[in-house]
């Protein structure tokens, strides 16, 4: 309660992992029981419990009665786990085959007085800016690494794959324009980042409906008969494209299915994130405000009431 109205102190989160039940266990009722390792031991309650009445609840693709719902990144998970498991692969191969193996070639005659020789000299090969190794001539020294990129190419090209498939679950492909040798035009970039704000759109949206509820619940804690309650809109995500708006208007106008009239001027400027304009009302008809009109006006005002008072004082004469 403030001033003697009922209002919303504050919206405290309550962590995902932290709820166990979406039921309150020792009351049998709707609501939630939470879990918290932290307040074992301090004599606080550590199986709290929440009713429903309590809670604002925001749900994405809600199973019946599941208020878990379904993440927005469940689609990109699959491809997640691949991904991460081939980078893993990936890292393996460059670490085995990588840096090579030495191997050194020798006579057979020589094997014999020859092998310690060679097995310590391939032992102590090192890199460094005066690294060198000398041998005779019947004596070779390589370095064996894999002699095909195939499979190397493979996981890349799998990687590159589940890469996009994780931009296009949420709608994100217009990420992917230009990587890995792709490509795409202003027009397909445009469109794509179009239909992605349509959907953001949409998740704000479906956070909007849940605070109207919560706002509608406290206007009527505070207010009798209301019947129009105040709502929270979410605007300005999705794009408009001013060329196609502009030339709709250019046909409807010129076809004479839209007058230009004040409204549909505000409503373009609206949707074009244009300034208002400013306008007064002068004998019924509306007219653009410019600055020097305001001066002028104003002295008009003035010379108004000293030709008033003139006329007073020459009344009071007679």
């Amino acid at each position: 309660m403030k001033d003697g109205a009922v209002v919303i102190k504050r919206l405290a989160p309550r962590i995902q992992k932290s709820i166990v039940a979406f039921e309150m266990q020792k009351a049998n009722k709707p609501g939630i029981t939470q879990q918290l390792p932290s307040a074992v031991g301090t004599g606080k309650d550590y199986m709290p419990e929440i009713p429903e009445d309590k809670l604002l609840m925001f749900t994405y693709r809600k199973e019946g009665d599941n208020p878990s719902g379904i993440s927005i990144l469940r689609n990109a998970y699959k491809h997640w786990w691949y991904k991460d498991v081939f980078y893993k692969v990936q890292g393996i191969a460059i670490e085995r085959f990588g840096v090579g193996i030495p191997h050194g070639r020798v006579d057979k005659a020589k094997l014999d007085s020859e092998r310690a020789k060679l097995e310590n000299m391939l032992r102590n090969i090192r890199t460094s800016e005066k690294g060198y190794l000398l041998t005779d001539k019947e004596t070779e020294v390589d370095i064996l690494g894999l002699t095909s990129t195939a499979g190397n190419g493979l996981i890349q090209e799998s990687i590159s794959h589940h890469s996009r498939q994780i931009a296009l679950s949420i709608l994100g492909q217009f990420l992917q324009i230009g990587a890995q040798g792709t490509s795409g035009g202003y027009a397909q970039s445009a469109s794509e980042i179009a239909f992605f704000e349509l959907g953001l759109q949409y998740i704000a949206g479906l956070f909007s409906d849940q605070m109207n509820e919560l706002i509608k619940k406290f206007i009527d804690f505070n207010f009798d008969d209301v019947k129009d309650y105040p709502k929270l809109r979410v605007t300005d995500i999705a794009r408009e494209d001013i060329n196609i708006l502009t030339t709709a208007l250019e046909k409807v106008i010129n076809t004479g299915l839209v007058e230009p009239d004040e409204r549909v001027m505000d409503w373009v400027r609206a949707k074009m994130r244009m300034p208002d304009r400013i306008v007064e009302e002068e004998d019924n008809v509306k007219t653009r405000k410019k600055p020097e009109d305001k001066e002028v006006k104003k002295q008009e005002k003035k010379e108004d009431k000293e030709q008033k008072t003139t006329e007073e004082i020459s009344l009071a004469d007679y």
